[in-house]
């Protein structure tokens, strides 16, 4: 393999699970390290061995899968125990980037470590790393939050979808989120309850061919395609200037759907403005339609 003289420098022991991060979409996006464990490993565990079978191919490495995925975890794990008794090594994989963070997997390595065999990181990339490269200032000045928070994947059922949203708003830092794009539309609306008016970076179809990075705020018109998945990154909760444009356009998307006393209420409370003010906004508008 090229620059092998590289990777066999490190000792990669028997009886261990490695867990072993793939490219987000672009294949080229594989370390050296983990080219070489998913080479040498006895079994390679995939979230779906048809989507790894694409890289392994890409790579010319030959080896046996077994699936292991949110629906059997439990018993593909004690497959994998099996393995690791014998001695053998058993690499683990999602479908992109970083296992065990948003994907499966975290049941196979808690189950390893109980079990007393070494479970070894093959860091790569990982798509939040990713669209914070690329953010800016997420941070405001002065401030002490931690850099971000990541809240994974948003609930699918809308009521739950809301309150979870309602329970992240409190953090005031950076928050990243993944969604899909069947419900990228309805989130981008569900945001405007709670996040309204910050700072937000839509990265779609990231290190593919048609990737695309939208920066703009929460609650501004935008078009975006509804293919590929999605990361959002919120920037952190900040007092700022709000502008009558900024409160026409929202009312002008919220009223056709609220009555007026409640789009004013969510407005004013997600933008720290007076209702008073949003109100009467509001009853101007509405009268002209």
């Amino acid at each position: 393999m090229l620059f092998s003289n590289i990777v066999d420098k490190q000792i990669y022991p028997n009886a261990s699970l490695y867990i072993v991060a793939t490219p987000i979409g672009n294949l080229a996006d594989i370390t050296l390290r983990a080219l070489h464990v998913l080479s040498i490993a006895d079994y390679i565990a995939c979230e779906d061995t048809r989507h790894t079978a694409q890289l392994l191919q890409a790579y010319n490495i030959k080896a046996k899968t077994i699936a292991c995925h949110m629906h059997n975890q439990q018993e593909a794990s004690q497959t994998i125990l099996e393995y690791l008794k014998q001695g053998l090594k058993v690499a683990y994989v999602s479908d992109a980037g970083t296992p065990c963070i948003s994907d499966p997997g975290s049941i196979l390595v808690e189950q390893t470590i109980q079990n007393g065999f070494k479970v070894i990181p093959i860091g790569g990339i990982s798509t939040p790393a990713t669209l914070i490269s690329v953010a800016g200032n997420l941070k405001n000045i002065n401030s002490d939050l931690p850099l971000y928070c990541f809240a994974g994947f948003l609930p699918v059922n809308q009521q739950a979808r809301l309150k979870y949203l309602k329970k992240l708003s409190a953090y005031k830092m950076a928050t990243v989120i993944f969604e899909s794009p069947n419900r990228i539309e309805q989130t981008l609306q569900d945001l405007k309850l709670d996040f309204l008016g910050r700072k937000l970076i839509i990265g779609r179809e990231l290190t593919k061919q048609f990737e695309e990075i939208i920066y703009t705020k929460v609650g501004e018109d935008i078009n975006i395609k509804t293919k590929g998945e999605f990361c959002l990154m919120l920037g952190e909760s900040e007092n700022q200037e709000v502008s009558n444009e900024l409160i026409n356009n929202l009312l002008e998307q919220m009223l056709p759907h609220l009555g007026t006393k409640q789009t004013s209420i969510i407005i004013a409370n997600a933008l720290n403005i007076s209702q008073k003010e949003v109100y009467n906004q509001a009853l101007k508008m509405k009268n002209s339609f």
